[in-house]
Order: structure tokens, then C-alpha cells, then sequence
């Protein structure tokens, strides 16, 4: 039985409560004045008597950097108030059921796997579990697997077609068809690519599609609950999941597991609650209404080559935007729902995967003038890029201030007009950290190991951050000014042979 499709003129998914164009307005109060202050003082600041470039440089980076972290202290405040007293299953996510029996399903949807250079072992293993856990709710007939690689190394790539052929005919029992492995040649256009080749060939019957990255999992009764709201709702193009760490033997993970985990849930309460039919994919453990997304999310090449032109990197954001141009919803259902991934093992992994989302985001910058997008969209796509960017700013605003001591020119009769807006950012900084411990509070420590793990697990994780930000920051700064450098010397180049 095929699904609804959404028709020309689709109703909006009914939020109870404040309506969606008043909690935007409300945001935007929130945040300008809470900004405008703070961006007051640094300019008076930079206009006492003794002021120099230094401080003028002050200015330029804090008017990049204070709106964001403001962004995130009001998006957390709104959550963690919601969590405590109201009712986010009505108010924000009226369209997905989390309670109850299993639901009954009528469509068709892919589990699809994306693999590239990886021990093939586990995603099988997985992949048996997920086929297991479905065959106990007697709901498999409404799936199938489709393991897309992008593997280049021999050795790996034979392991993954061996593995492959094991496994097959069981993997495919009580499905609604065969399971498929296809491996491309050549990986053009990086994932996007994948998705697309997947979308061309090896997508017919299918009405939705749930991406999974190799080191992803999703229970059985998460999946049957997503593609029930999907045919519910013919106007959801996309459901996000919040997403949570696997356990992990890295203490390093552990800990920074331990920190998204607590921090997060309030921020992306608050965030869904505003954002509401626009908000963020992140590339993996969501559902998306195939035909919508072929029709409407292809990505395009990017004028010039690498880092900031050629194929598209960070994909999730641009397919976001493009299904809400195409007036499908984004959805991000902000609780945890048994929704898994892997995080990295080391700080160099994590720096390394950093510096990977850097370079995809400073191709947004194309996205600024795109045609077609939502206000809110664009105001997404410049946050995205000055996320990154503010962390360089954050950077030179400290060392120009440890200059300007170094060079005795903090007047001490100025000394608060100064440093004040500094010790306020900081606070905000670790309010996302102090809520996330306010929400565990106000539901249980039980999950966490009690109160006093919980608290020990807070204060090593505030340490542990402490210590890495400057370090991260510092790598994401020469990183994306060197993104930007290579592409405009790229860009004179060409001018100057033309």
C-alpha cells in the first residue's frame, strides 16, 4: 500500500501552545538584547581616550562572535523551562507517538548503510541484530537493507563482498526484497554521490529511507514509530533523530559522550521548539521521504576546485535546506530514542573530524544567495559559517588582550569595561554544561550512576573541555582562514591568467 504523497497545499503540522511566528519573534527578542548590550560594551570600550587598533580589532571579532554563544544560552534556557514545565510531546513533536504498542506500518523503507574503508565484520553483525530485533515485532516486511560502499582499498572491499555473500539470503528473509551491496568505482561526489547513485539505480520501491553510517544503529521500535509518523504526515520530508554516543572504552569518549549527552538534550529542546518545521539533518540516523528528496535535494558542483569549490562535503545541511525550499517540513525529534552512533577515540581524531566539518562548512557560503530559501534558512547558513569563524575570533580576542596587558595599555579605571563583557560570555559559555546537569536533575541521576558520579562526570568533562577548547580552537582558526586563503589565491590565479 503506498503512502500519502503531500499535496500542493499541505497543512502544517499542529503545534499546541505559542504559536510558531510568535516563538521566533520571541527568540529574536531574547537574543538582540542580550546581544545588543554586550556588543555596546566593546564599543565603548574601543572608544575610550586610550583606545587603538587593538581595539578595534576587539570590536570587528566580538560583532562575529557574541551573537552565537547568546544563540545557544537562549536556546538551552527555552528547552531546560520546557523540559521542567511543559509539554514538548504536544508543543513540539505532536507528530511522533514515543509510547505504546508498536505501531502498524504500510510502506516500504530502505535501511541504508553507508561504508567506506572500514572492517566490514561489525556493520554485518549489525546488520543481523537490526534484521533480528524487526523479525521479533513481526515487522520486516516493511524493510530492506542496501549497503552502499565507497570502499577504494582492495583488501577491504573483497572482505565486504565476501561478507556480503554470507550473509545475504538470511539478511533477506521476511523482508520486502532482496537486500542489495553495491560498491562504486569511483566515488564521485563524495556521500552526496553515494546517495545519489543509490536514488538513480537501486531505489525503486522504496517510499522512504533511513541513512545509517557504518558505526549506527537504531532499535526496532524506533524505526516501525519514524515511518509511522512519515505516513502520517505527507508533509515531513525529513525526521532527524538526537543521537547518542555508543558506549565506549576511551575515557576520552566516555567523557565527551558524558557531556553531549547531558548538554545537548536542553539546547535541541529549545532549538525544535523556534525552529519547528526547519530545522537540521545531520547526514545519518534519520528518515527521509525518498521521492521528495530525489526531486528536490540533488546537490549541485561547485564552481572551482578544492577546499571551498568542486563536490559538496557536508551535504546534511544543504539536503535540509533544499526539502524545506521544496516546502516538505525538517523535523528534529529532541529526545533520546535509541538512536546510536560511535564518537571519536582520541582528541586527534576528534580534531581531525573538526577540521572535516570545517572544510564542508566553509562551501555554505554559496548558499547565501541561493533562491528559493526560508529566512530562517539563511539565518542557519550564516550561523553555521560564523560557528566556525568565531572560533578563530575568539582566538585573536584573547591573544589581543593579553597583548594589550603585555603593552600596559588596560587602563585600570577601564578595567570592567573591558574584561566585563569577557567574564559574562563566559558565563553563557558554561550554561549549556550547567543546565544539562539542572535537566538530569529533574529527571534522574539513576541514568548517570547517581548524584555524585554524575557531578564527578560534570566536572571532568567542564575540565577535559577546558583544556581542549583552546587547542581545538586555535586548529579550527588556522584551518578555515587557510580554507579561505587558498581559495581566493585560487581565485587570483585564475584572474590573472584570463
Amino acid at each position: 500500500m503506498a503512502v500519502q504523497e503531500m499535496t500542493q497545499v499541505a497543512t502544517p503540522i499542529h503545534c499546541t501552545g505559542v504559536a510558531i511566528s510568535q516563538r521566533r519573534l520571541l527568540v529574536l527578542i531574547l537574543n538582540a538584547v542580550t546581544t545588543a548590550p554586550l556588543l555596546w560594551a566593546y564599543f565603548t570600550s574601543c572608544t575610550q581616550p586610550r583606545a587603538g587598533l587593538l581595539d578595534i580589532l576587539i570590536l570587528i571579532c566580538a560583532t562575529i562572535y557574541v551573537p552565537w554563544p547568546v544563540v545557544t544560552f537562549w536556546n538551552t534556557l527555552i528547552g531546560l523551562c520546557i523540559i521542567a514545565f511543559g509539554k514538548a510531546s504536544k508543543s513540539i513533536y505532536p507528530y511522533f507517538e514515543a509510547g505504546g504498542p508498536v505501531p502498524e506500518l504500510a510502506s516500504r523503507t530502505a535501511l541504508t548503510i553507508f561504508m567506506r574503508n572500514e572492517d566490514p565484520e561489525p556493520v554485518f553483525n549489525h546488520l543481523q541484530a537490526m534484521h533480528e530485533s524487526l523479525r521479533r515485532v513481526n515487522r520486516l516486511q516493511h524493510f530492506r537493507f542496501v549497503v552502499l560502499s565507497d570502499t577504494t582499498v582492495p583488501d577491504v572491499a573483497q572482505k565486504e563482498e565476501e561478507g556480503f555473500s554470507r550473509i545475504r539470503q538470511s539478511l533477506g528473509l521476511g523482508m520486502f526484497s532482496d537486500p542489495v551491496y553495491r560498491r562504486r568505482e569511483k566515488n564521485i561526489g563524495f556521500k552526496a554521490g553515494n546517495i545519489k547513485d543509490y536514488l538513480d539505480k537501486h531505489s525503486e520501491g522504496d517510499e522512504f529511507f533511513v541513512p545509517l553510517d557504518s558505526d549506527s544503529a537504531m532499535s526496532r521500535d524506533l524505526l516501525s514509530r519514524m515511518v509511522f509518523s512519515m505516513e502520517k504526515q505527507p508533509q515531513m520530508g525529513l525526521l532527524q533523530t538526537l543521537v547518542v554516543g555508543m558506549p565506549a572504552v576511551s575515557a576520552f569518549t566516555r567523557i565527551y559522550q558524558f557531556g553531549l549527552r547531558h548538554s545537548l538534550r536542553a539546547y535541541n529542546t529549545g532549538f525544535s521548539w523556534w525552529a519547528a518545521d526547519c530545522t537540521l539533518y545531520w547526514g545519518h540516523n534519520a528518515i527521509i521521504r525518498k521521492k521528495a528528496f530525489h526531486e528536490n535535494c540533488m546537490l549541485p558542483k561547485l564552481p572551482g576546485g578544492p577546499p571551498l569549490g568542486g563536490y559538496i562535503l557536508s551535504h546534511d545541511f544543504m539536503e535540509a535546506m533544499f526539502m524545506r525550499r521544496a516546502d516538505y517540513e525538517v523535523r528534529l525529534l529532541p529526545i533520546e530514542t535509541e538512536s546510536y552512533e560511535t564518537n571519536p577515540p582520541t582528541f586527534l581524531d576528534y580534531i581531525r573530524r573538526e577540521l572535516r566539518w570545517c572544510q564542508g562548512t566553509m562551501q555554505y557560503w554559496f548558499l547565501l544567495n541561493e533562491p528559493g530559501l526560508k529566512p530562517i534558512t539563511r539565518f542557519q547558513v550564516c550561523q553555521t559559517i560564523t560557528t566556525y569563524l568565531s572560533q578563530a575570533c575568539w582566538v585573536v580576542m584573547t591573544l589581543a588582550y593579553v597583548w594589550k596587558v603585555a603593552l600596559g595599555e588596560v587602563d585600570g579605571s577601564h578595567t570592567h569595561l573591558s574584561f566585563t563583557p569577557q567574564l559574562i560570555l563566559v558565563v553563557i559559555g558554561c550554561f549549556p554544561k550547567i543546565a544539562g546537569l539542572l535537566d538530569t536533575a529533574m529527571t534522574s541521576f539513576k541514568r548517570y550512576g547517581g548524584i555524585y558520579h554524575c557531578l564527578l562526570a560534570g566536572l571532568a568533562e567542564f575540565i577535559m573541555m577546558t583544556l581542549i577548547g583552546p587547542a581545538t580552537a586555535v586548529s579550527l582558526r588556522s584551518f578555515s582562514l587557510a580554507c579561505l586563503w587558498e581559495s581566493l589565491s585560487a581565485g587570483m590565479a585564475k584572474i590573472a591568467t584570463a
